[in-house]
Parts: C-alpha cells; sequence; structure tokens
C-alpha cells in the first residue's frame, strides 16, 4: 500500500472518529501531503522509542502519518464567534489537543492588522492567513513526538488504533510498551535531553530566546503548505531600508524571514531533523561558524547570538540588529554554496536548485535600494561563483549544424570545431537526461559509460599543420571542446592541460589590454606596482638551487598562499581594499615568475604542470581585480 492510499485511510478514520467536516479532513490531508513534497529527500531516523501506528515504517510518508493519528487526540473547531476571544489557534502537547478559532474571527483580526499597514486586503489574503493559523497549529503538533499510549483524551484515540489495526492488519499498528506519554521532542526548543549534548542544551533552554526559534521555523514551513508566495507588503525598517512581510497576522512577523534564511543556509535534510526528530542539531549547526560570528558580533556562541538578535528584531525593531543578522546569515550561505558547488555529480538541474534558493534567501534580506550592503556584495559574490561553475559545465558536446548546405552563412552559435562522433553523443546525452528525469539510475550510468567509452576511443585531434592553419577563435574552440572531454572523463590533470592553453591563447590580448589601460590610467592596479625587469627574473631563476621543478613547486605554494588569503578576506564579511589592492600586486608579481619559468621550461611536462598555475593565477587575478572594482563603485554610492 503506497502512501496515498495510507493516508486517505487515516484521514477517512480520523474524519469519522473526531467528528470532522469533510472540508476539516481536506486540510489535514492536504497540509501532510504539502510537508511529505517538501521533504521528499529526507530520509527519516525513526526514534526507537517512539510511538507507532505504521507497521515497518520506513519513508517520510510513514513518519508523518504516525506523527498524524498519535499526536492529535482532541481537535477543537470552535464554530462560535467570539470576539472577546483573542486566541486564534493553539496546540498544547501535555493534552494532544488542537484548536483553531472561528474562520470569521480569525479574519476579523487579520484585517484589523492589516488595514493601518495596506491600502487594500483582498479575500484571497484574509482567506490564506487564516488557513495559514491552522497549518501553523497543525505543524507544531506534527514537531513533537511522543514515548508511551497512554495519556488524556485517549478515548477516541483508542477507538482510531483500533479501527485501523482491525480494518488493516497488515499496514496498521500499534508499537508502544504501553507507559504513560512522555514527551521527548517538541518543536525547535532545546529541552530535549541526552547525554551527547547536554552542556549545549541547558546553556540555551536557561539563556536563550528558544521559543522565537521554534515558532519562525515552524511559521515558515505553514506559509509554504499554504502557499502564501507573494508578501503582503513591505515592512519600513528605517534608514532607508525595508522588509517583505508574508504573515503580518503573526506576532513574529518581523521576524519570520529568518526562519526561512536559516532553512535555506542548514538545507532540507537537516532541516527536517532539527523540526521533526532533534532540535540541537539546529543550535549544533550555526554554532560551527564561529568564526564569522566573531566577527559580526564580537563574542558569545553564534546561536546565542541569532537568538538575541531575534528577541531585539522583534521587541525593538531594531534594525541593526537585523542588519548584523543578515551579514552573518550570508556569510553562511556562501559557505554551504561552495560546499554545494564542488559536488562531483553537480548537474545544471543542481545549479539551477542552487540559484533558487539564493534568490529565495535574498529576497527575504532587508533592501535599501540607495545602498549597497557588505552582504549584498556576499550574494554578488556567490552568484559570480555560481556563474563561473555553470561556465564549466557549459554543454559537454557540440550540437550538430541542422543546415549543412548553406555553410557560407554560419551564425556566430556555430561551433567552429566539431567532435568527430558529436551526432551519436548528443543522441546519448539526449537519452542520459530522459533517465535522469525518470529517475531511472541504472540506465543513467549505463548511458554515462557509453559516453565515456565513446569519448575515450575517439578523441579529437588536429595535426600540427592544421593547428598552424586556425584562427585563433578555432583554436579556442578546439581547446574547449578538449576540456569538455576531459570533463566527461573525469581527468582533472588534462582539464587543467586544456584550460591553460585557452587562457595561453587570451595572454597576448589581456596584456595588451593591460598595458594599454596602465597608460591611460593611474588608478589602475597595474600601474602602480613595481615591476621587476624580465631578465632579472629569468636570471633568478636560472642561478637558483631549487632547479626547475622546485621552483615550479614554489609557484604552486605562492598561488596556495594567495588563494587561502584571498579566501580568508572573503569569509570575513569585510573586505579592505587597499589589503585586497596589496594582493592584487603580489599575485601580478607570481605571474610575471610564472611566465618567466614557462620561458625556460623545455620538458612538456614542466611546461603544463607551469601552464595550469598560470592559468589559476590568472583565475584569481579577475576575481580580485572585479572585487576591487566594485568596492569603488560602492564607495562612491555610500559616499
Amino acid at each position: 500500500m503506497n502512501f496515498e492510499q495510507k493516508l486517505n485511510i487515516v484521514i477517512n478514520e480520523i474524519r469519522t472518529v473526531y467528528n470532522l467536516s469533510n472540508e476539516q479532513a481536506s486540510l489535514i490531508k492536504h497540509n501532510i501531503i504539502s510537508r511529505v513534497k517538501m521533504y521528499q529527500s529526507a530520509h527519516p531516523d525513526f526514534i526507537n522509542d517512539e510511538t507507532k501506528i505504521v507497521a515497518n515504517s520506513s519513508d517520510i510518508g510513514d513518519f508523518f502519518i504516525n506523527r498524524l493519528v498519535n499526536n492529535i487526540r482532541n481537535y477543537d473547531f470552535d464554530e462560535t464567534y467570539n470576539k472577546d476571544n483573542t486566541l486564534k489557534g493553539a496546540y498544547t502537547s501535555k493534552e494532544q489537543s488542537i484548536y483553531i478559532g472561528n474562520y470569521k474571527f480569525i479574519e476579523d483580526i487579520t484585517l484589523d492588522k492589516l488595514q493601518n499597514r495596506i491600502h487594500s486586503v483582498d479575500n484571497e489574503t484574509l482567506r490564506k492567513a487564516s488557513l495559514n493559523v491552522f497549518n501553523h497549529e497543525l505543524g507544531h503538533a506534527l514537531q513533537t513526538s511522543f514515548k508511551g499510549n497512554y495519556g488524556n483524551n485517549d478515548n477516541k484515540y483508542v477507538q482510531l488504533i483500533n479501527n485501523l489495526s482491525a480494518k488493516y492488519p497488515n499496514t496498521f499498528k500499534l508499537q508502544s510498551n504501553g507507559e504513560m506519554l512522555t514527551t521527548i521532542q517538541e518543536g525547535m526548543k532545546a529541552t530535549r535531553k541526552n547525554d551527547k549534548s547536554k552542556d549545549a542544551r541547558e546553556f540555551y533552554a536557561k539563556n536563550a530566546y528558544t521559543t522565537h526559534l521554534d515558532e519562525i521555523f515552524n511559521e515558515d514551513e505553514a506559509l509554504i503548505v499554504t502557499g502564501v508566495n507573494k508578501p503582503q507588503f513591505s515592512y519600513d525598517m528605517g534608514n532607508g531600508f525595508s522588509k517583505n512581510i508574508y504573515n503580518y497576522q503573526s506576532s513574529n512577523y518581523k521576524i519570520t524571514s529568518y526562519g526561512r534564511m536559516m532553512k535555506i543556509v542548514m538545507g532540507e535534510e537537516l532541516t527536517f531533523k532539527a523540526m521533526y526528530e532533534d532540535s540541537i542539531v539546529a543550535y549544533e549547526f550555526f554554532d560551527q561558524f564561529k568564526d564569522i560570528s566573531d566577527k559580526v558580533y564580537h563574542g558569545k556562541p553564534p546561536m546565542f547570538n541569532i537568538l538575541n538578535s531575534l528577541n531585539k528584531i522583534k521587541s525593538e525593531t531594531s534594525l541593526d540588529e537585523s542588519l548584523k543578522l543578515d551579514l552573518f546569515l550570508t556569510a553562511c550561505l556562501q559557505k554551504r554554496v561552495a560546499h554545494d558547488l564542488r559536488n562531483s555529480n553537480l548537474t545544471q538541474d543542481s545549479i539551477n536548485q542552487i540559484k533558487n534558493y539564493v534568490s529565495e534567501f535574498s529576497s527575504q534580506m532587508n533592501k535599501n535600494p540607495n545602498l549597497v550592503t557588505q552582504q549584498d556584495q556576499i550574494i554578488s559574490s556567490i552568484n559570480n561563483m555560481i556563474s563561473e561553475k555553470e561556465k564549466q559545465l557549459s554543454v559537454i558536446v557540440q550540437s550538430p549544424n541542422n543546415d549543412r548546405n548553406n555553410t557560407s552563412n554560419v551564425s556566430t552559435d556555430t561551433p567552429l570545431y566539431r567532435h568527430p562522433k558529436a551526432d551519436e553523443l548528443n543522441e546519448i546525452e539526449r537519452k542520459k537526461q530522459i533517465a535522469r528525469q525518470n529517475n531511472d539510475i541504472s540506465l543513467y550510468r549505463q548511458l554515462q559509460n557509453e559516453l565515456e567509452n565513446i569519448i575515450r576511443t575517439n578523441r579529437a585531434q588536429v595535426s600540427p599543420q592544421q593547428w598552424d592553419s586556425m584562427s585563433n577563435d578555432e583554436r579556442k574552440s578546439f581547446v574547449q571542446l578538449k576540456m569538455m572531454e576531459a570533463k566527461v572523463l573525469n581527468d582533472e590533470d588534462d582539464f587543467n592541460y586544456w584550460n591553460a592553453n585557452l587562457n595561453y591563447l587570451s595572454s597576448k590580448v589581456q596584456e595588451e589590454s593591460q598595458v594599454r589601460n596602465s597608460q591611460g590610467s593611474s588608478h589602475d592596479i597595474t600601474s602602480t606596482q613595481e615591476q621587476i625587469p624580465q631578465t632579472e627574473v629569468t636570471e633568478r631563476i636560472r642561478n637558483s638551487n631549487l632547479g626547475l621543478s622546485g621552483l615550479t613547486e614554489q609557484l604552486r605554494n605562492e598561488l596556495t598562499k594567495i588563494q587561502t588569503a584571498y579566501h580568508s578576506m572573503m569569509s570575513d564579511g569585510h573586505i579592505d581594499d587597499e589589503e585586497l589592492a596589496t594582493l592584487i600586486n603580489m599575485n601580478n608579481k607570481i605571474i610575471n615568475n610564472g611566465y618567466s619559468l614557462k620561458k625556460i621550461a623545455t620538458n612538456p611536462n614542466d611546461l603544463r604542470k607551469i601552464n595550469t598555475i598560470i592559468s589559476s593565477l590568472e583565475e584569481q587575478q579577475k576575481k580580485m581585480i572585479t572585487m576591487l572594482n566594485n568596492k569603488e563603485e560602492i564607495g562612491i554610492v555610500m559616499k
């Protein structure tokens, strides 16, 4: 029996036992289905002592069905309209009871809160605000886990259990030791005890505003279930800053955006574990970013700073704390993106997913149309990283020219050099993409092997005479194809070799451009550095006791130092333009040394290594010069 069949049975039994309307039962069903889709890639680790009803529980659908059956033993949908009652909804784990106020009452409260903030409130906004109250409270119920099966409101619960196990004995069976009900996990509150994380739990339980975290994580999930994807309005945070508000009916409307941002940084699997299995993993996850936190907050553990900022933003509308939290989380996001981009199985689909979550994260940040903040710069840097990776993952094989009879009028997008097996490779690639869409892993791997075998036995080649007769663009096209071959075969050395050749083909043009810029603008970074005469460098290399291989390794070490220094600078969240300019000068000197080494190298292997290092140095130079130029433009705006 599949998930939807089991869910339909459970929803029908709940509707009958708890005397719910069809509409109410439908809302519960939609909520569960939405959460299963939200966490379809998660792998639940069923707690051994947690009460279960689904036999042989194994997947995410079973997980939520178990929680639904065992966690709610009283549904109180208030059908009366009581304007004096200010409680919109609640879930109490002590009594396992969910209360939802009359929809008209919820709409009136929502309208009262919205009418002074936006010009008009349409019926759809009011309807979704009411639905969000229900989805929020049901979320609290599903976040809680219990041990045992005897507690309050047991009469209807026992009837539900008996109905399910009697009618469908192979699917539903109560798995519990029968002891009194005990709460194991309750939302994101750091209250669950175990030996592993006892100190962390006690610290946060005593010193932090843990309920904020529970509310904003759960509220964000409720908004997704409800289908709220447009902000109700833009809230003025002061000093020209504003932020999008999606749930003004909630008391946490000023901080809900941080629930979404933190979840994006954590990722789907970890978010699921934190919300539904063991809340402390969220606290431990963010505490690993102590280096970032110390630079933004100057002391105390990261999660403490997060929770303290949330409290000040909610209670005082503190713009300063809001901008600090934006900066901290954006720097954390940069690390997540860098990690995801290193995935060896990265595809265009996965890059699109990264783009989506970065865009979603950015939409939750404070924005000022007249100011570029440090966190805006980091987002820009993240997008540049994604673009660079996307270029590397560009089409593996060149498309065939369909208009073979009109070769005299070739468009600029037509490849100058085409793989000899392009037609066959493109067909396999098409089938491979279909296999991936159908989640047919076996066929996908088989087709990937075919692709590799064809390329391995049919490498693109040109003779020295053909190479000499090629234009610069034709040579670049051939080299790019060789890079694609190397990528398919996962040959990093070969890829780096051809990548270095590609940079070498452009080096003369780049050098001429740099010379022109340095002569025409005293502000350009290359015009202010001390240049060492090339003959002096070459002579120094020849007289060195290290030999060419030792000097090449030294060059590689210098590259690593530059990359490490730049990475550290970027992760700080603050980039000093003078330090960056100094780093660019150092990098340029190392490039000059690299070209000097290249002139005296005669062995092809040595040349390949040196070309690879020079290529990496030049790529690093581009990134740093781009960053410096951006900072100068930003400085003008800020003044």
